[in-house]
């Protein structure tokens, strides 16, 4: 995840220090992730995240239908922890015995769900201007930042991925941050 322009901590957290929390807008709500479930095979990250909109929505009747923006979310950490260790201590409990992603593990969407849900957060729906994933396999990353100018970016590495979209990388990084960041030195 990268941060394509000089963002202020207002740009994650409110004046009343409650986080921000971006979402993708799905235009049929709550159908959406009906429809899709039963017209396409989805996969196990977007089961998480249908799950996680149940979880939050039997524990607080609300539900919310966007999705994660994919990019870095803010939280406060006294709301992360209680969602952890509290809140949705059994589904995580449950998760941790898996070594790798699984149907059915825990998400942390259902934690920014939450805090939506209990007041805690502010919902903001955001758009490729603000957040992007970038396929490293589908798109020409250059054009793809040049057309939308993100804040955020994302380059999503998933199984349609090959070694030679993986060289494209490098290069492409380089260019746009050409001096190094101070973890890099």
């Amino acid at each position: 995840m990268f941060f394509n322009a000089d963002l202020t901590p207002d740009f994650f957290f409110a004046k009343d220090g409650y986080p921000i929390v971006r979402l993708k807008r799905k235009l049929l709500g709550k159908w959406h992730h009906q429809l899709k479930t039963l017209l396409l095979n989805v996969g196990y990250y977007q089961k998480m995240l249908i799950d996680s909109m149940h979880l939050v929505e039997k524990k607080t009747g609300k539900f919310y239908s966007g999705v994660p923006h994919h990019n870095i979310d803010s939280f406060l950490r006294s709301d992360y922890q209680n969602a952890i260790e509290v809140i949705f201590y059994d589904q995580v409990k449950q998760s941790q015995r898996n070594r790798t992603r699984t149907v059915g593990d825990f998400h942390r969407s259902a934690i920014a769900y939450y805090s939506l849900a209990i007041g805690r957060g502010y919902l903001q729906y955001v758009g490729r201007k603000v957040a992007s994933r970038i396929l490293i396999y589908k798109q020409n990353f250059q054009e793809y930042i040049s057309k939308y100018q993100p804040l955020l970016f994302c380059l999503n590495d998933n199984q349609h991925v090959t070694d030679k979209h993986r060289q494209k990388v490098q290069p492409f990084l380089e260019s746009l941050f050409p001096k190094k960041s101070a973890f890099e030195k």
